[in-house]
């Protein structure tokens, strides 16, 4: 299909726009402490992530503060997965980090 490029201009508002929302995410920190983050902005933004632009996943070793959070040695293989999500306008929403201890996980392919 036709796409059409958004300009820098719109690119640069729009990841203005995202910094201010994960801002706004990091003062709400103790109401997402048991709640969905996609339900959290839906909720407080109207914006949910609809698709990603990039995800890697890569094997990466863990720090020693990785491993004190997480219950494994230093060292221990983790996945780290890298997502940029977008909302349902193409909107860049989340960049999701996230480090994922094998032993604990079953991924379906």
């Amino acid at each position: 299909g036709n796409t059409v490029e958004p300009t820098e201009e719109e690119t640069a508002a729009a990841w203005q726009e995202a910094q201010e929302t994960a801002q706004a995410l990091l003062d709400a920190y103790e109401a997402l402490s048991n709640a969905s983050l996609f339900d959290y902005l839906d909720a407080t933004y109207g914006r949910r992530p609809e698709s990603t632009t990039s995800c890697t996943l890569e094997i990466v070793r863990s720090s020693a503060e990785q491993a004190s959070y997480l219950d494994i040695i230093t060292g221990d293989p983790m996945f780290y997965m890298n997502a940029y999500f977008l909302d349902a306008k193409g909107k860049p929403l989340v960049i999701g980090r996230q480090y994922i201890v094998g032993s604990r996980f079953v991924f379906n392919i």
